[in-house]
């Protein structure tokens, strides 16, 4: 309390010496004014009144009629001057005494005074203190304080007389003269004191609210101090704990007199305590701060615990280090966390294996070891065969099962210091590391990697839904003999895997520089492909097809032309097997469909023209293109019942699912089976799928010339279509005799080059 008392004089003395020195300051100056204007109005006035003295007696002797009068004009003059300088205190209202002596020999004498008694002669060399009277018989001429023949202080003008021996000396006492000044200085030492009563009791007021305020932060202070859950603590230069919140027994376990006198590397493991000892010696020796130093301690049952700490050094008032002030926040959640989301960041979350960045991370690693230690590594690139259709026909979740048992079956396939990783839906990665620097030996070892892998991806696989069966197609390439870099690596073990897909697949290729040329050129097809979707260099054509009796037009085929920006057009069999090998067929069957609508709107209003479109084995499987299909035809005006989508036969036989064919029946469309007699299975599919005509494929046409077996085969497949009641279209008709054929044969609808080459549609329809 004395030391609060203490700090409020010390504020009191702090405001009010400052409103002292100020006022005070301002008296003297307001005097100082005071006395200059005083000086310059009083030697004025003295000035005007030697001039009219000088004039008065000048004109008292001039008219004087004989020299026996000339004392008597002096006493004239003297009289008149005296009521003067009643009339002249009487308008000033001041108390000036006057004083007119003359000189004569060594001594002073005054002629004539404002008192009624006229002060003794000065004798000058008896008196040599300097008196008004005096400066002026020594030429002086001036307004100034000094002290008078008296020996009193006075504020005196001094002037001589013109034309006379005449001295004027005009003085007030200096005590009058600052009387105004002191009675000031009463009035404004009573307003300071009034000022300062006033500025006490606001001080006293605020000091009382500060320490209010102080007792309230206080009070805060410790209720956070409390309610933190961060552990804060004070330790002195050899790191022992001078005190600790209680908030350590939440973090640590430990009660905070259990850790007083302790130092923190004593709850550190071994390792951590040396390293986290290092660090705070070197921080003490340069007196630095700690900052988000990440450190692990074990709780009191035995778990680990990370801490960041943070902390100031404090000093004695010599600047002496005392220790360190701080807090440690418990960050272990945050620590695990973190771990979990740089797992997510390079492993796969579905199977656990890398993923792709962390693969082409150890590729480059690996690059540079096998440079420099010359050894030969390698990379498998797997793609699983057959997993689509079990992802699509079972679900998602029954694929992401699939995919989690071959990831495992491949970890136990490969060594340790091996890395597998999954880097798309179904493809995976193996890195595998070398000992040797021949390259047919570590073919060698590979090989009996890749037959473990494919006899353990090959083996069923059982799941509650049943047993599946799956592939996988295998590309190799060696490290660093195949590339420099990861991406390259990765590319040319890709080109292998697909080469041996192309080669019947669930087998293994080793990459080689022929297959970088085909992949090469696989990709600048694809680029074109991507291109002419984006450059619209897509057309299509239609090809009449006509009534076999009449000769009329039933309908059009429409086919698809890739309008080529160098090659010029070029026709399907040419550019089709890119389009479904680059998973592009669903995007051009939708191209197609955009392009066929776009037309067909414009002649909506021909009610006889019927348009038969080809849909790709890609569409016919996935569930996209039937949605695609049905919000077409819900948000258009598509009239479905002269729209005939044609399905292939092989298409049909490995896919027997009806539902696609239903849904497209239910929208009204019409359903053809393309290429008809091609198939290599069982023609019971036939007796389970609705369809309104059977595409007779024109190879059978053309091989009714070649014998007289191909005719008999023709024939029966023309009377089995009609026996299934179908319409039946035969296709490639390109002469008399093919026509007359196929007409006596059943057929009902002929499309060919007999009457027509596919058209652009300009050339039909404009």
């Amino acid at each position: 309390m004395r030391t609060k008392n203490a700090s409020f004089l010390v504020l009191f003395l702090k405001v009010m010496i400052p409103v002292c020195i100020v006022i005070f300051s301002f008296s003297f100056f307001l005097l100082q004014k005071a006395t200059a204007e005083k000086k310059e109005t009083i030697y004025e006035s003295t000035l005007m009144l030697s001039h009219m003295i000088s004039n008065v007696a000048k004109f008292d002797r001039e008219f004087s009629l004989e020299d026996a009068f000339e004392r008597d004009a002096q006493q004239a003059t003297l009289y008149q001057i005296k009521q003067t300088f009643e009339k002249f205190n009487n308008i000033q209202k001041s108390q000036f005494e006057y004083y007119i002596a003359e000189k004569s020999d060594k001594k002073i004498k005054f002629i004539a005074c404002s008192t009624d008694n006229k002060p003794n002669e000065i004798i000058l060399n008896k008196y040599n203190v300097k008196t008004p009277i005096i400066e002026v018989f020594s030429g002086k001429n001036s307004v100034d304080i000094l002290y008078n023949h008296e020996h009193k202080k006075v504020f005196a003008a001094y002037i001589k007389i013109p034309e006379s021996n005449w001295a004027l000396v005009v003085e007030e006492s200096y005590l009058e003269h600052i009387k105004p000044f002191k009675e000031s200085a009463v009035y404004m030492s009573v307003i300071i004191l009034f000022i300062l009563s006033i500025i006490y009791f606001i001080l006293k007021y605020y000091e009382q609210k500060n320490m209010q305020l102080i007792n309230e932060t206080e009070h805060r202070y410790k209720n956070l101090l409390e309610s933190t859950h961060n552990w804060i603590w004070e330790v002195d230069t050899e790191g022992k704990y001078t005190y600790v919140s209680k908030q350590v027994e939440e973090i640590l376990g430990y009660k905070a007199q259990e850790i007083i006198g302790k130092s923190p590397f004593d709850l550190m493991p071994k390792d951590e305590a040396l390293r986290v000892k290092r660090a705070f010696k070197k921080i003490i020796e340069n007196e630095q701060e700690i900052i988000n130093i990440e450190n692990i301690n074990i709780h009191k049952n035995g778990h680990e615990v990370v801490l960041l700490t943070n902390g100031t050094p404090f000093f004695n008032a010599t600047g002496q280090l005392l220790g360190y002030r701080g807090v440690d926040r418990d960050i272990t959640d945050e620590k695990n966390k973190q771990k979990e989301i740089e797992h997510l960041a390079y492993y796969d979350l579905l199977t656990g294996l890398a993923n792709r960045k962390t693969i082409s991370i150890r590729i480059d690693e690996e690059i540079s070891y096998t440079q420099r230690n010359e050894i030969v590594s390698a990379l498998i690139y797997m793609d699983l065969d057959g997993f689509k259709f079990i992802n699509d026909s079972l679900g998602h979740n029954h694929g992401d099962k699939v995919l989690q048992i071959v990831a495992q079956r491949l970890k136990e396939c490969i060594r340790k210091f091996d890395v597998a990783s999954r880097v798309g839906g179904d493809e995976f990665i193996v890195l595998v590391r070398g000992k040797d620097k021949d390259y047919k030996k570590c073919q060698i070892v590979l090989k009996g990697l890749i037959h473990r892998i494919i006899n353990a991806v090959n083996m069923p696989i059982d799941i509650e839904n049943g047993v599946n069966h799956i592939g996988v197609s295998i590309g190799v390439a060696f490290i660093p003999k195949d590339g420099d870099n990861a991406n390259d690596i990765i590319k040319r073990a890709d080109s292998a895997m697909y080469k041996a897909k192309q080669m019947g697949k669930n087998r293994a290729v080793f990459y080689d520089k022929y297959l970088q040329e085909e992949a090469d050129k696989h990709i600048e097809i694809k680029n074109e492909l991507v291109n002419a979707f984006n450059n619209d260099e897509f057309v299509i054509y239609y090809q009449s097809q006509h009534d076999v009796d009449t000769a009329e037009v039933r309908g059009y085929e429409a086919l698809i032309r890739w309008k080529h920006n160098t090659k010029g057009i070029l026709m399907p069999y040419e550019f089709m097997p890119y389009v479904e090998k680059f998973g592009l067929s669903l995007e051009l069957d939708k191209y197609v469909c955009e392009k066929i609508y776009e037309h067909f709107y414009k002649l909506r209003q021909d009610d006889s023209i019927n348009i038969s479109i080809n849909i790709s084995a890609t569409s016919f499987e996935d569930p996209e293109f039937i949605a695609y299909v049905e919000e077409k035809v819900k948000n258009n005006d598509v009239r479905t019942n002269q729209v005939t989508l044609e399905i292939t036969e092989d298409t049909l036989i490995k896919n027997l699912d009806a539902s696609f064919i239903n849904r497209i029946r239910a929208l009204g469309f019409r359903v053809s089976i393309d290429d008809f007699g091609t198939g290599y299975s069982s023609l019971s599919y036939l007796t389970k799928i609705d369809f309104d005509e059977i595409k007779l494929d024109m190879t059978f046409i053309h091989a009714i010339q070649n014998s007289k077996k191909d005719e008999e085969i023709c024939k029966l497949i023309l009377h089995m279509c009609n026996e299934l009641g179908a319409n039946v279209v035969a296709e490639g008709i390109e002469t008399r005799e093919q026509l007359e054929f196929v007409k006596k044969e059943g057929a009902t609808i002929i499309q060919g080059y007999f009457y027509s080459k596919p058209l652009p549609y300009e050339e039909i329809f404009s």
